[in-house]
């Protein structure tokens, strides 16, 4: 099941963190080099073994939910709806639209129906150790994406110029993160250079994003910031980095055979990020 609006729950008090799987590009694009080929139904089976608790993960706690951060191609494809159909009666699944959702459905509304999303970008809370986390998922295609065809009908571009961030995803955005109250993680399909400052970002939308993520947006008065930003749209490399107090990690994504258990514990603000199949692991990361 897939969720579309601001939701609350708790965790069972005697567990000590919030456990989540996180995968990016779940893509389908064959290649003809099999150095690049694509590892999408690996990282899925993988991923079911996981929620189900099979094999190696017999001892683990199943994860909380999955957030699958963009360009899911394989959720829209028939070879792959058994899988997803059998990971959703599961565990609760969150997306986020990216611009390979605009190039397979042609608008954000026909996903928003198939998913039964009520927005495209939207926000859900968990309690854990008397303290709350906010998970935060952005949409930054479904907007100045929107163009005209020759026929007259709508329909999104997909490239990374056609990214946009609307004025009131923006403020949305900025009240969530500058609520007092606990840990903040936000999620986008971003194609964002990462870290930040490594090279010119391709739009002014994406450097204003790094600024609301880091809260330095208004020289003459101080912000709230995210702890964790997650990426997505990058293929070739991984990498953590932490700027201004955020994390921002660009992951190795299920295309290239990865993905990853985040495990966040908010008592003691900290994170282990456990890389699946051919992602790295990080683990004592601190959210201060």
């Amino acid at each position: 099941m897939a969720f579309g609006a601001s939701k609350i729950g708790s965790l069972r008090p005697s567990m000590d963190s919030i456990d989540f799987l996180f995968a990016s590009d779940v893509e389908i694009m064959p290649h003809p080099n099999e150095r690049f080929r694509a590892r999408t139904e690996d990282v899925l089976l993988e991923m079911l073994k996981e929620v189900k608790c099979e094999d190696e993960y017999s001892n683990e706690s199943a994860p909380s939910f999955i957030v699958f951060n963009g360009d899911v191609d394989a959720r829209f494809d028939d070879r792959y709806s058994d899988i997803f159909r059998e990971i959703e009666r599961t565990v609760p699944c969150y997306y986020v639209f990216g611009n390979h959702e605009c190039k397979i459905l042609g608008c954000v509304e026909k996903w928003k129906r198939l998913l039964n999303m009520k927005s495209s970008y939207y926000s859900w809370r968990l309690s854990c150790s008397g303290r709350t986390v906010t998970f935060i998922a952005l949409d930054l295609w479904s907007f100045e994406g929107m163009r005209k065809t020759h026929t007259g009908m709508k329909r999104c571009y997909e490239w990374s110029g056609e990214r946009s961030f609307p004025v009131e995803e923006r403020e949305w955005l900025k009240r969530l993160l500058d609520e007092p109250d606990g840990m903040k993680f936000v999620f986008a399909h971003a194609h964002m250079w990462c870290p930040p400052g490594v090279r010119p970002q391709d739009t002014a939308e994406i450097d204003e994003l790094i600024r609301i993520l880091k809260g330095t947006y208004d020289p003459h008065k101080p912000h709230g910031r995210a702890n964790v930003f997650f990426n997505g749209g990058h293929h070739n490399y991984m990498s953590i980095s932490k700027i201004n107090g955020v994390y921002f990690i660009n992951p190795r994504v299920a295309i290239r055979g990865g993905y990853a258990r985040i495990k966040v514990y908010p008592a003691s603000k900290r994170m282990d990020y456990l890389g699946r199949l051919l992602e790295r692991r990080f683990t004592n990361l601190s959210l201060d």
